[in-house]
Protein backbone atom coordinates (compact mmCIF):
# COMPACT_ATOMS: atom_id res chain seq x y z
CA UNK A 1 0.00 0.00 0.00
CA UNK A 2 1.29 3.34 -0.83
CA UNK A 3 0.24 7.01 -0.35
CA UNK A 4 1.35 10.71 -0.39
CA UNK A 5 1.44 13.27 2.35
CA UNK A 6 1.05 16.98 1.03
CA UNK A 7 0.92 20.38 3.12
CA UNK A 8 3.77 19.42 5.67
CA UNK A 9 6.28 22.23 6.64
CA UNK A 10 9.51 22.02 5.09
CA UNK A 11 12.04 20.95 8.19
CA UNK A 12 9.46 18.95 10.35
CA UNK A 13 11.36 16.34 12.45
CA UNK A 14 9.77 12.94 11.42
CA UNK A 15 9.95 10.08 14.30
CA UNK A 16 9.75 6.93 12.41
CA UNK A 17 9.73 5.01 14.98
CA UNK A 18 6.48 7.17 16.62
CA UNK A 19 4.81 6.09 12.74
CA UNK A 20 5.53 2.94 13.56
CA UNK A 21 4.23 1.92 16.83
CA UNK A 22 1.02 4.29 15.66
CA UNK A 23 0.80 1.10 12.89
CA UNK A 24 1.50 -1.25 15.44
CA UNK A 25 -1.40 -0.09 18.33
CA UNK A 26 -3.67 -0.68 15.44
CA UNK A 27 -2.93 -4.26 15.21
CA UNK A 28 -3.08 -5.04 19.13
CA UNK A 29 -6.65 -4.68 19.57
CA UNK A 30 -8.33 -7.54 21.68
CA UNK A 31 -9.81 -10.61 19.85
CA UNK A 32 -8.55 -8.70 16.52
CA UNK A 33 -8.45 -11.12 13.07
CA UNK A 34 -6.26 -13.09 11.82
CA UNK A 35 -4.76 -10.29 8.95
CA UNK A 36 -3.61 -8.34 12.04
CA UNK A 37 -1.55 -11.64 12.75
CA UNK A 38 -0.14 -12.03 9.58
CA UNK A 39 0.80 -8.30 8.88
CA UNK A 40 4.04 -6.45 10.33
CA UNK A 41 3.31 -3.01 9.41
CA UNK A 42 6.25 -0.26 9.05
CA UNK A 43 6.52 2.57 7.08
CA UNK A 44 9.05 2.83 4.14
CA UNK A 45 9.40 6.45 3.24
CA UNK A 46 9.86 6.87 -0.41
CA UNK A 47 9.71 10.81 -1.19
CA UNK A 48 9.92 14.02 0.36
CA UNK A 49 12.14 13.38 3.47
CA UNK A 50 15.75 13.53 3.51
CA UNK A 51 17.64 13.07 6.97
CA UNK A 52 14.88 12.51 9.06
CA UNK A 53 13.39 15.59 8.08
CA UNK A 54 10.44 17.00 5.63
CA UNK A 55 11.44 18.86 2.34
CA UNK A 56 8.37 20.86 2.02
CA UNK A 57 7.82 18.38 -1.59
CA UNK A 58 4.70 15.68 -1.12
CA UNK A 59 5.75 13.10 1.26
CA UNK A 60 5.29 9.64 -0.19
CA UNK A 61 4.88 6.03 1.75
CA UNK A 62 4.87 2.59 1.47
CA UNK A 63 3.46 0.01 3.65
CA UNK A 64 4.61 -3.75 2.76
CA UNK A 65 1.33 -6.66 2.98
CA UNK A 66 3.23 -9.90 3.84
CA UNK A 67 -0.22 -11.53 3.16
CA UNK A 68 0.27 -10.50 -0.42
CA UNK A 69 2.21 -13.36 -1.88
CA UNK A 70 -0.53 -15.60 -1.00
CA UNK A 71 -3.12 -13.09 -3.31
CA UNK A 72 -0.86 -13.08 -6.82
CA UNK A 73 -2.34 -15.10 -8.88
CA UNK A 74 -6.06 -14.30 -7.10
CA UNK A 75 -5.09 -10.35 -7.71
CA UNK A 76 -3.11 -10.74 -10.99
CA UNK A 77 -3.28 -7.21 -12.95
CA UNK A 78 -2.21 -9.39 -16.44
CA UNK A 79 -5.07 -11.26 -18.08
CA UNK A 80 -5.40 -14.61 -16.46
CA UNK A 81 -7.73 -17.02 -18.48
CA UNK A 82 -8.74 -20.98 -18.30
CA UNK A 83 -7.93 -23.03 -15.51
CA UNK A 84 -5.16 -20.70 -13.39
CA UNK A 85 -8.23 -17.66 -13.51
CA UNK A 86 -10.03 -18.29 -9.77
CA UNK A 87 -13.02 -19.24 -8.80
CA UNK A 88 -15.07 -16.45 -8.83
CA UNK A 89 -16.67 -14.98 -5.39
CA UNK A 90 -20.83 -14.44 -6.10
CA UNK A 91 -22.16 -14.94 -2.56
CA UNK A 92 -22.84 -11.81 -1.27
CA UNK A 93 -22.46 -11.07 2.82
CA UNK A 94 -24.90 -8.94 4.26
CA UNK A 95 -22.98 -6.02 6.13
CA UNK A 96 -20.47 -5.67 3.38
CA UNK A 97 -20.60 -3.36 0.16
CA UNK A 98 -20.74 -7.07 -1.60
CA UNK A 99 -23.62 -6.72 -3.05
CA UNK A 100 -24.38 -2.94 -3.49
CA UNK A 101 -20.75 -2.75 -4.83
CA UNK A 102 -21.49 -5.66 -7.34
CA UNK A 103 -24.82 -3.87 -9.11
CA UNK A 104 -22.80 -0.38 -9.19
CA UNK A 105 -19.33 -1.87 -11.02
CA UNK A 106 -21.67 -4.50 -13.17
CA UNK A 107 -19.22 -7.19 -11.91
CA UNK A 108 -20.12 -11.31 -11.41
CA UNK A 109 -17.01 -11.33 -9.07
CA UNK A 110 -17.19 -10.12 -5.72
CA UNK A 111 -13.62 -10.24 -5.04
CA UNK A 112 -13.37 -6.78 -7.40
CA UNK A 113 -15.22 -4.92 -4.30
CA UNK A 114 -14.33 -6.77 -1.30
CA UNK A 115 -10.79 -6.27 -1.64
CA UNK A 116 -11.13 -2.17 -1.46
CA UNK A 117 -13.69 -2.35 0.50
CA UNK A 118 -11.65 -4.09 2.77
CA UNK A 119 -10.66 -2.45 6.61
CA UNK A 120 -7.20 -2.94 5.41
CA UNK A 121 -7.43 0.41 4.00
CA UNK A 122 -6.98 1.89 7.09
CA UNK A 123 -3.72 1.16 7.72
CA UNK A 124 -2.54 4.30 5.31
CA UNK A 125 -4.60 6.20 7.15
CA UNK A 126 -3.46 5.72 10.53
CA UNK A 127 0.32 6.28 9.08
CA UNK A 128 -0.82 9.72 7.47
CA UNK A 129 -3.11 10.22 10.86
CA UNK A 130 0.59 9.56 12.90
CA UNK A 131 2.20 11.89 10.64
CA UNK A 132 -0.72 14.88 11.23
CA UNK A 133 -0.43 13.99 15.20
CA UNK A 134 3.76 14.44 14.89
CA UNK A 135 3.22 17.88 13.53
CA UNK A 136 0.43 19.12 15.75
CA UNK A 137 2.17 17.91 18.92
CA UNK A 138 4.83 20.70 17.87
CA UNK A 139 2.26 23.66 18.49
CA UNK A 140 0.92 21.70 21.98
CA UNK A 141 -1.72 19.83 21.04
CA UNK A 142 -2.14 16.23 22.04
CA UNK A 143 -4.77 13.68 20.55
CA UNK A 144 -5.58 10.45 22.12
CA UNK A 145 -8.15 8.17 22.23
CA UNK A 146 -10.07 5.13 24.16
CA UNK A 147 -12.86 2.52 24.18
CA UNK A 148 -16.13 3.46 25.78
CA UNK A 149 -18.64 0.94 25.00
CA UNK A 150 -18.57 -2.75 24.10
CA UNK A 151 -22.04 -4.15 23.25
CA UNK A 152 -23.93 -3.63 26.28
CA UNK A 153 -20.87 -2.68 28.52
CA UNK A 154 -19.95 0.86 29.18
CA UNK A 155 -17.09 2.52 30.38
CA UNK A 156 -17.50 4.08 34.03
CA UNK A 157 -21.46 2.58 34.01
CA UNK A 158 -22.53 4.94 31.12
CA UNK A 159 -21.87 8.38 32.37
CA UNK A 160 -22.60 11.45 29.92
CA UNK A 161 -19.29 12.64 30.33
CA UNK A 162 -16.64 10.18 29.98
CA UNK A 163 -13.52 12.19 29.41
CA UNK A 164 -14.01 13.53 32.64
CA UNK A 165 -14.02 10.08 34.04
CA UNK A 166 -10.10 9.17 33.05
CA UNK A 167 -8.03 8.97 35.37
CA UNK A 168 -5.44 11.49 35.12
CA UNK A 169 -2.12 10.03 33.50
CA UNK A 170 -4.31 7.07 31.93
CA UNK A 171 -3.48 8.84 28.25
CA UNK A 172 0.18 9.05 28.61
CA UNK A 173 0.48 5.33 30.12
CA UNK A 174 -1.53 4.06 27.19
CA UNK A 175 0.72 4.82 24.82
CA UNK A 176 3.24 3.18 26.40
CA UNK A 177 1.87 -0.08 27.51
CA UNK A 178 -1.45 -0.25 26.11
CA UNK A 179 -3.96 -2.51 27.51
CA UNK A 180 -6.01 -5.19 25.54
CA UNK A 181 -8.94 -2.65 25.02
CA UNK A 182 -7.61 0.56 25.41
CA UNK A 183 -10.53 0.95 28.04
CA UNK A 184 -9.79 3.47 30.89
CA UNK A 185 -12.29 1.40 33.22
CA UNK A 186 -10.40 -1.66 34.34
CA UNK A 187 -13.73 -2.86 35.66
CA UNK A 188 -15.46 -2.52 32.12
CA UNK A 189 -12.68 -3.68 30.48
CA UNK A 190 -12.76 -6.93 31.96
CA UNK A 191 -16.72 -7.03 31.48
CA UNK A 192 -15.77 -6.25 27.74
CA UNK A 193 -12.77 -9.27 27.47
CA UNK A 194 -15.44 -11.69 28.56
CA UNK A 195 -17.99 -10.51 25.99
CA UNK A 196 -15.17 -10.84 22.94
CA UNK A 197 -14.63 -14.38 24.30
CA UNK A 198 -18.46 -15.26 24.42
CA UNK A 199 -18.86 -14.15 20.87
CA UNK A 200 -16.05 -15.15 19.27
CA UNK A 201 -16.99 -19.13 20.71
CA UNK A 202 -20.43 -18.37 19.58
CA UNK A 203 -19.39 -17.36 15.98
CA UNK A 204 -20.57 -14.06 16.30
CA UNK A 205 -19.21 -9.81 16.58
CA UNK A 206 -20.09 -7.55 18.82
CA UNK A 207 -20.48 -3.33 18.30
CA UNK A 208 -18.87 -0.44 20.50
CA UNK A 209 -18.30 3.18 20.69
CA UNK A 210 -14.59 4.94 20.88
CA UNK A 211 -13.95 8.74 21.45
CA UNK A 212 -11.01 10.40 20.62
CA UNK A 213 -9.70 13.91 22.31
CA UNK A 214 -7.62 16.42 20.90
CA UNK A 215 -6.28 18.79 23.68
CA UNK A 216 -4.55 22.49 23.30
CA UNK A 217 -6.96 23.55 20.19
CA UNK A 218 -6.61 27.43 19.79
CA UNK A 219 -10.17 29.13 19.43
CA UNK A 220 -11.57 29.79 15.93
CA UNK A 221 -10.82 26.24 13.90
CA UNK A 222 -13.18 26.05 10.98
CA UNK A 223 -15.88 28.71 10.33
CA UNK A 224 -19.65 29.49 10.66
CA UNK A 225 -19.71 31.34 7.38
CA UNK A 226 -19.95 28.16 4.96
CA UNK A 227 -21.53 24.70 5.11
CA UNK A 228 -18.06 23.47 4.06
CA UNK A 229 -15.73 25.28 6.36
CA UNK A 230 -17.28 23.88 9.98
CA UNK A 231 -14.86 21.83 12.03
CA UNK A 232 -17.53 19.49 13.05
CA UNK A 233 -18.38 18.78 9.69
CA UNK A 234 -14.86 18.12 8.91
CA UNK A 235 -14.50 15.76 11.39
CA UNK A 236 -17.42 13.74 11.23
CA UNK A 237 -16.93 13.04 7.36
CA UNK A 238 -13.66 11.79 8.16
CA UNK A 239 -14.23 9.38 10.94
CA UNK A 240 -17.77 8.66 9.22
CA UNK A 241 -15.50 7.45 6.33
CA UNK A 242 -14.01 4.54 8.57
CA UNK A 243 -14.89 1.32 7.30
CA UNK A 244 -17.97 -0.06 9.88
CA UNK A 245 -18.29 3.17 11.29
CA UNK A 246 -22.33 4.18 11.41
CA UNK A 247 -22.58 7.11 13.83
CA UNK A 248 -20.09 10.14 14.84
CA UNK A 249 -21.20 12.01 17.89
CA UNK A 250 -19.11 15.49 18.41
CA UNK A 251 -19.75 16.18 22.46
CA UNK A 252 -22.45 14.57 24.09
CA UNK A 253 -23.58 13.79 20.24
CA UNK A 254 -26.94 11.78 20.10
CA UNK A 255 -27.43 12.72 23.79
CA UNK A 256 -28.68 16.22 23.38
CA UNK A 257 -31.38 15.10 21.80
CA UNK A 258 -33.58 14.75 25.20
CA UNK A 259 -32.04 17.52 27.15
CA UNK A 260 -33.22 21.08 27.89
CA UNK A 261 -31.11 23.86 26.88
CA UNK A 262 -30.95 24.93 30.56
CA UNK A 263 -29.22 21.68 31.58
CA UNK A 264 -27.28 21.09 28.45
CA UNK A 265 -25.23 24.41 27.09
CA UNK A 266 -22.10 25.07 28.53
CA UNK A 267 -21.53 28.08 30.64
CA UNK A 268 -18.06 30.27 30.99
CA UNK A 269 -16.47 30.59 33.82
CA UNK A 270 -16.06 34.01 35.05
CA UNK A 271 -13.48 33.30 37.30
CA UNK A 272 -11.35 31.57 34.52
CA UNK A 273 -9.74 34.16 32.92
CA UNK A 274 -9.37 32.40 29.81
CA UNK A 275 -12.70 31.78 28.66
CA UNK A 276 -12.95 28.61 29.84
CA UNK A 277 -16.51 26.31 30.41
CA UNK A 278 -17.52 24.73 33.69
CA UNK A 279 -18.63 21.90 31.39
CA UNK A 280 -18.05 20.43 28.04
CA UNK A 281 -21.22 18.94 26.80
CA UNK A 282 -20.39 20.33 23.30
CA UNK A 283 -17.28 18.50 22.66
CA UNK A 284 -15.30 21.96 22.07
CA UNK A 285 -16.80 23.08 19.24
CA UNK A 286 -19.74 25.66 18.85
CA UNK A 287 -20.98 27.33 15.69
CA UNK A 288 -18.69 25.11 13.79
CA UNK A 289 -15.48 26.45 15.31
CA UNK A 290 -13.66 25.46 18.29
CA UNK A 291 -13.86 27.19 21.48
CA UNK A 292 -11.23 25.99 23.38
CA UNK A 293 -12.25 23.29 25.21
CA UNK A 294 -11.14 19.87 24.60
CA UNK A 295 -12.84 18.67 21.06
CA UNK A 296 -14.08 14.95 21.72
CA UNK A 297 -15.83 13.17 18.89
CA UNK A 298 -17.61 9.79 19.61
CA UNK A 299 -17.97 7.26 17.03
CA UNK A 300 -20.22 4.16 17.08
CA UNK A 301 -18.64 0.92 15.39
CA UNK A 302 -20.83 -1.70 14.13
CA UNK A 303 -20.33 -5.55 14.45
CA UNK A 304 -17.74 -7.23 12.11
CA UNK A 305 -19.99 -8.49 9.25
CA UNK A 306 -17.58 -11.49 8.62
CA UNK A 307 -18.90 -14.42 10.67
CA UNK A 308 -17.94 -17.69 11.48
CA UNK A 309 -21.49 -18.34 11.48
CA UNK A 310 -22.65 -16.90 8.65
CA UNK A 311 -26.05 -14.90 7.69
CA UNK A 312 -28.23 -16.05 4.54
CA UNK A 313 -26.45 -14.12 1.88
Amino acid sequence: MSGILEGLPAGMRISTAGVDRDLERRQHGYGSGRRMQIERDRVRWTAGIRFGRTLGSPVGFEIANRDWQNWTEKMAQEDVRGARRPKRITLARPGHADLAGAIKYDTDDIRNVLERASARSTAPRVLAGAVARQLLATVGVRIWSFVEQLGPVRAFGGVDDPVAAVPAGWADRDLREPTPLRCPDPEAELAMIVLVDECAANGDSIGGTFVVVAEGLPVGLGSMAEWDTRLDGALAGAVMSIPAVKGVGIGLGFGVAGAHGRELHDEVDPTSGDWSRRTNRAGGIEGGMSNGEPVVVRAAVKPVATLRKPLQA
